[in-house]
Formats: structure tokens, sequence, C-alpha cells
């Protein structure tokens, strides 16, 4: 009797433990440089990570398409992601920073969910917020280099429009 209530507590602290390990409800985040690549990567509560990487093939009947995978981070980069997550303030900054003499370059939007807040960031600037640019470079750069696996599971990503709406021309 003794030995199951202490399994059952140590079974407990493990499951505490496991789930009080992110500082988000939901994460992601879309960018693109134009020419070289397009992708949106979704963080989970989980160490895997959704990677959707969008195409272009005009010799195909429905030239642009995606394809989706998945990968998992090392502990370490989890942490220093989730480190960097529970002290940024999205809803400090505005919805957009958008320089509007850049026709190509690197374009970014984050959507984060955390205590009960969601807020949507789409930057398109070269006087980008620092803490937004090296969130970015972070998750970018702790993906770059793992071995990404095709999937069929379907995942949602909130930060998928990232380019804005042309603007109008009146007559």
């Amino acid at each position: 009797m003794k030995k199951n209530i202490i399994q059952l507590f140590l079974g407990f602290l493990l499951i505490n433990s496991c789930s009080n390990n992110n500082s988000f409800e939901e994460f992601d985040i879309t960018y693109s440089n134009f020419f070289q690549a397009h992708n949106s990567i979704k963080l989970t509560k989980s160490d895997t990570v959704f990677i959707r990487k969008y195409y272009e093939n005009f010799e195909l009947e429905h030239p642009y398409y995606h394809e989706n995978y998945y990968t998992i981070l090392n502990k370490d980069d989890r942490k220093k992601i989730n480190n960097t997550l529970k002290n940024i303030k999205l809803e400090e900054y505005d919805s957009a920073y958008l320089d509007n003499n850049l026709f190509d370059g690197f374009i970014y939007k984050l959507y984060l969910k955390k205590n009960n807040t969601e807020k949507t960031v789409l930057v398109y600037s070269r006087n980008s917020p620092e803490e937004l640019d090296s969130l970015t470079e972070l998750i970018i750069s702790s993906i770059e280099n793992l071995k990404l696996h095709k999937t069929d599971k379907k995942f949602e990503i909130k930060s998928q429009d990232i380019f804005p709406e042309p603007e109008k021309i009146t007559e």
C-alpha cells in the first residue's frame, strides 16, 4: 500500500512537471526571404515541432503547394526558446512593423497565445524590434540542421498569411 502511494505521488510529480514546461499555449511563425525560403514553424507543448514548407513549380497545374514535416527539438534549444517566450511581452508590440520602401528582404509573422492573450505581429522592416528578430533567429537556427520527417498530420498555422494585401489602384 505504501509503495503504491509513493508510485502515485511520483507519477503525479512527473506529470505535473511535464505539463508546466511551456511558457505559452500556442506559438507559430511564418517567414520568407522571397527567393530561398517560405516556411512556417509551429511549436507544440512537447519537443515536437511542425514545419510547413511552401513551394512553387510553374510547370504544375497548381503551381503553389506545401509539404508538412515534423522534427524533434533538442532539450537545450527547447529550453532557450521556452525561456525567451516566457519573457517576451508580445502585447506591448504593434501588430505590424512595415517599411513601404522595401521591395524584397525578410518578412515574418509571429502568433503567440499565452496567459489567455493572443497576439499576431507582422514584421517587414529594417527597424524591427530586436527582441522579435532575436526570437525569430533563435527558432529558425534551432531547427535549421535537424532532420525533417514528412507527415500527413493536419495542423493549423495562424501566422500563415504574411503577405499584406496589395494597395488598390484608384482612378
